[in-house]
């Protein structure tokens, strides 16, 4: 269901009204806060040479024109491979994509796993700069990469960069390292493990 909130509409509403309601709203305020377009459940596909590249499902999803901003809620992906199979696949409660730049923001609950790197990461907030494609997360927001064998490392003030698939965590990283042999860590746990202050 699209429902579209014009600007000329809440105009004529207010001016209807008697009452105070303190300072008037210029048309940049409204066009700032108010969503151009509002769309529930939505689905988007990509579609490259005839077959599907990517879909996005939302909940929710606002549009904010005059600050080039859609806002999603309820966000779920996926990547296809050539064959048609799902590569990667994520989850995210909210994120916001900007449209001059076309990077991404998300947070709240972000999960995402590639079969092809037989991988996930899991963080609270992340953002995707697509021109240096990189991904970042805050100071404050934890963020775990975990293999399919039980190796992981997590952190914060994490940086990582896709097309050299090299990471950073700049703060209280921590991890284990899974060896194919499964040769018990100092800990007794299987594999090694590697913790930094």
């Amino acid at each position: 269901m699209i429902r579209i909130v014009s600007g000329l509409l809440l105009l004529f509403l207010a001016a209807g009204c008697s009452l105070d309601y303190g300072t008037a709203l210029t048309d940049d305020d409204i066009s700032n806060t108010t969503p151009n377009t509002v769309i529930e459940e939505m689905t988007f596909v990509s579609v490259r040479q005839g077959r599907p590249v990517m879909e996005i499902t939302a909940e929710r999803a606002l549009s904010y024109n005059s600050r080039k901003e859609t806002h999603l809620e309820g966000v779920h992906f996926r990547e296809f491979d050539a064959r048609g199979d799902v590569a990667a696949e994520g989850s995210g409660g909210r994120g916001v994509y900007f449209l001059d730049t076309e990077n991404v923001e998300m947070e709240d609950g972000l999960n995402l796993y590639s079969q092809t790197e037989e991988s996930g990461i899991s963080a609270e907030h992340l953002y995707w700069t697509k021109k240096t494609k990189e991904l970042t997360g805050r100071k404050d927001s934890l963020v775990r990469i975990e293999r399919d064998d039980g190796t992981f490392i997590q952190g914060y003030e994490f940086r990582g960069n896709l097309q050299t698939k090299t990471f950073t965590f700049e703060t209280n990283s921590s991890g284990m390292l899974v060896t194919e042999e499964g040769t018990p860590g100092e800990n007794g746990t299987p594999g090694n493990t590697a913790d930094e202050p």
